[in-house]
């Protein structure tokens, strides 16, 4: 995709110039949470309930407390905490993409199929699992 977009950035600058392209295949419209769902589930992994377990306003107060533990941590040791409001705005925001852009500009396409990708990903996570066996 790179090299398609760097070739048509050249013929057509005023076009391409300022533009964001994602990188897409076939994937279904999933929220992020199912869209994991459908790699992880082959591999074991499975969902307790579809709702949180934890209400919303609870995560965001144990996100503000992660920011005053890093600040006051911050002269003794390095705490990076995973939970922090961004990373929570994140993980419940919804968002979309425009995914056709990249094929009608420049003539994108992915090398693999939806469900090949899908079958690679997989095959990879399993990985994980044999080479932590081997060891």
């Amino acid at each position: 995709m790179h090299v398609l977009a760097a070739r048509q950035l050249q013929e057509q600058p005023s076009n391409l110039g300022g533009q964001v392209y994602f990188c897409y295949d076939d994937s279904p419209y999933k929220s992020y949470m199912d869209f994991n769902m459908e790699f992880l589930t082959s591999c074991g992994f499975r969902m307790i309930g579809s709702r949180p377990l934890v209400p919303y306003f609870v995560l965001y107060m144990i996100a503000l407390l992660n920011v005053l533990l890093q600040w006051l941590l911050h002269p003794f040791c390095i705490y990076a905490p995973i939970l922090n409001p961004y990373t929570l705005a994140v993980a419940s925001t919804t968002f979309t993409v425009q995914t056709d852009k990249a094929e009608r500009h420049f003539g994108y396409r992915p090398l693999f199929s939806w469900e090949e990708s899908k079958q690679h990903t997989i095959a990879w996570v399993k990985g994980f699992e044999r080479d932590r066996k081997d060891q």
